[in-house]
């Protein structure tokens, strides 16, 4: 059965790097997907202004940039109280994909990475799994942005796994409650 065709032509999408190359690419890619309205920042400061102005349904984001990066450009979506969408998929672009920048940029909060040199298609599929496909969004003490874990465990049956290992019912009530 093949897959339903991706739409995203009601969607505007924030392209934010201080490169304009890297912006004018991605913006080339992003029209060639048929992206409804694009935008273009080459800071952060503007990118937050664009995104209290505009309707903005997506970010990408460049990791490296001058004055605020990527990561903190990312916390501040994500947690300052000016933020008027701190929910919103972002997409964190960078060239350093090694295991301990890629999970920095998972506990700020972005939505997907997005590793240099970039490709039409994994573009397309960080954008589509970020809009279509969004993990469910958590705000804690500690964290706000998309559940962290990207797949279920199958074999995880929840409390009553705990039930099974001779846990009392008041242990499940006070972990529940907790």
């Amino acid at each position: 059965m093949p897959e339903e065709a991706v739409d995203f032509g009601e969607v505007a999408v924030l392209v934010v790097d201080d490169d304009q190359y890297m912006r004018q690419l991605i913006g080339h890619m992003l029209r060639a997907f048929d992206v409804g309205t694009i935008f273009h920042a080459n800071n952060a400061k503007d990118a937050f202004q664009k995104i209290r102005l505009s309707r903005v349904d997506c970010l990408i984001v460049d990791w490296l940039m001058p004055g605020m990066s990527g990561i903190e450009f990312v916390l501040m979506v994500r947690t300052s109280p000016q933020s008027p969408k701190p929910d919103i998929p972002l997409i964190l672009c960078t060239g350093h994909t090694d295991r301990d920048r890629v999970e920095e940029g998972r506990d700020a909060g972005v939505s997907e990475v997005l590793t240099k040199p970039l490709s039409p298609k994994s573009l397309f599929d960080k954008l589509e799994a970020a809009i279509f496909k969004p993990r469910p969004f958590i705000i804690t003490p500690g964290y706000t942005g998309p559940c962290r874990r990207r797949r279920g465990n199958v074999k995880y049956d929840g409390i009553e796994r705990r039930m099974n290992k001779g846990l009392r019912q008041n242990d499940i009530d006070s972990l529940l409650s907790s």
